[in-house]
């Protein structure tokens, strides 16, 4: 018999939104990455490093929904199949994602390609977090003992943002390798269940952080020997500190529980997989993406991608292939 856990029968609306925003974000962040080094605090840069936080909102949903599920009730079928959903989208999405690079960037160098995952690495990622995820879920039910661990992490993600500044520590690591990050954000997704931000205090709270989070990066600008790749600042404090409250506005929204809304949340994978072939062709075969600092591009590439993920989705094969 297989197994799905379940917290409460109601879709949580703001959840929803919290994947869409990360949805328009990854591709905010691979729009206008190529614009960055044009200058600082203009356009593509000020949203590509808004961007950020991105996969952490996709983590912190996941570990919102996970963790609270009483772990004496998730079998090992359940993870154990998790695990192959991520491993069957892999096999199948990998090798024209290898021969796509490939044929696309006069530079491709398959060793910075497995090195780095190219735009799937997120998919390595969830695979090392399913396998953490039962334990995780039992540190859960211990509150202090789970907060006590989630301060250990993040204080050493203090000490890797240093790292960072001064050698380069993570560029030697795969990125889905990197499981100090990704287990972090997935454990502050489960906090985020029992943290109640008044509106006002996080309106307020959030810009502070926004700016705290554009001087991180000027001040991080001025090491000349740091690569500034979105991938090297998402485990430096402001970084985390932007996402979780980006992360409480979305989930304090008084939003409606709209059918699109849910239809397009249900699209994130799709349009995370697929996007990165649509905005490589749009962006030869369009001449505007010089201006606009990427944002035309961003909007262009992510209606084409709702478009033909909702087509794939609605297919037997397309939910087959996409379901994790």
């Amino acid at each position: 018999m297989s197994y799905t856990p379940t917290v409460s029968s109601t879709r949580d609306a703001g959840i929803d939104l919290v994947k869409i925003v990360g949805m328009v974000m990854v591709i905010m962040n691979h729009s206008t990455g190529c614009f960055v080094r044009e200058g600082i605090f203009n356009l593509p840069w000020v949203l590509y490093y808004a961007s950020v936080a991105g996969v952490p909102l996709f983590l912190m949903a996941s570990g919102y929904l996970l963790l609270p599920r009483n772990p004496d009730k998730i079998p090992y079928s359940y993870i154990l199949r998790k695990i192959w959903a991520v491993m069957r989208l892999l096999a199948i999405m990998i090798i024209p994602s290898f021969l796509w690079h490939q044929y696309s960037d006069p530079d491709f160098s398959p060793q910075e390609y497995f090195m780095r995952g190219s735009h799937l690495w997120y998919l390595w990622a969830l695979i090392p977090i399913f396998i953490f995820y039962r334990p995780l879920a039992y540190l859960y039910t211990h509150p202090r003992a789970f907060r006590a661990v989630l301060a250990i992490m993040l204080s050493a993600l203090c000490v890797i943002t240093y790292l960072n500044y001064t050698s380069f520590f993570e560029g030697q690591i795969p990125r889905p390798l990197r499981l100090w990050t990704w287990l972090a954000y997935f454990m502050l997704g489960g906090v985020m269940r029992k943290i109640m931000i008044p509106r006002n205090l996080l309106a307020v709270l959030f810009l502070t952080s926004l700016a705290a989070l554009y001087l991180q990066t000027w001040y991080f600008y001025q090491n000349p020997f740091t690569d500034l790749g979105l991938e090297y600042i998402l485990c430096a404090p402001f970084s985390i500190l932007y996402s979780v409250l980006l992360f409480a506005i979305c989930r304090e929204a008084r939003v409606a529980r709209w059918k699109s809304l849910r239809i397009f949340a249900d699209l994130f994978l799709p349009v995370y997989v697929l996007h990165w072939a649509i905005l490589a062709r749009l962006s030869r075969f369009f001449e505007f993406t010089h201006f606009g600092g990427g944002l035309p591009l961003c909007v262009l590439t992510l209606a084409v991608t709702l478009v033909i993920s909702r087509i794939i989705m609605r297919t037997r094969i397309g939910r087959w292939i996409f379901h994790l």
